[in-house]
């Protein structure tokens, strides 16, 4: 029985990149708390196209500068968010640099590529 797998994944080498936001979708924690799901794509060197993924909280009860999402935000963006709503859409019209580290997968235990902190913007597109 033949069957078609998808793409083996690059492991990104720890350190700082230069990547673009390409995709964001709301997910499910395994607790069932509201999460999100990040792509970014490295975008140039030896690694431009690869992909590195990133998993948020999104289930604030407060929203306040300790969260991942808001120091992201305020990196990227020079400023702190306004109250109220977050507009990701902003942050997919950057380069932006970000640091990425291997993790492993708590269930299955394979390695991956995380973005672990967005450290600034590097250009606008």
């Amino acid at each position: 029985m033949k069957f078609k797998v998808g793409q083996r994944q690059v492991l990104i080498p720890p350190g700082d990149y230069r990547a673009r936001l390409i995709e964001v979708k709301a997910s499910k924690f395994v607790a069932g708390r509201l999460g999100l799901h990040l792509t970014f794509e490295v975008t140039d060197g030896q690694l431009q196209g690869e992909k590195a993924s990133a998993f948020l909280n999104a289930h604030y009860e407060t929203f306040s500068s300790h969260s991942k999402l808001y120091q992201w935000f305020e990196a990227a963006m020079g400023h702190p968010p306004d109250s109220g709503e977050i507009d990701l859409d902003l942050l997919m019209t950057r380069v932006l640099v970000v640091q990425i580290d291997t993790k492993e997968s708590r269930k299955t235990k394979n390695l991956f590529s995380n973005v672990v902190a967005i450290k600034g913007t590097y250009c606008e597109l």
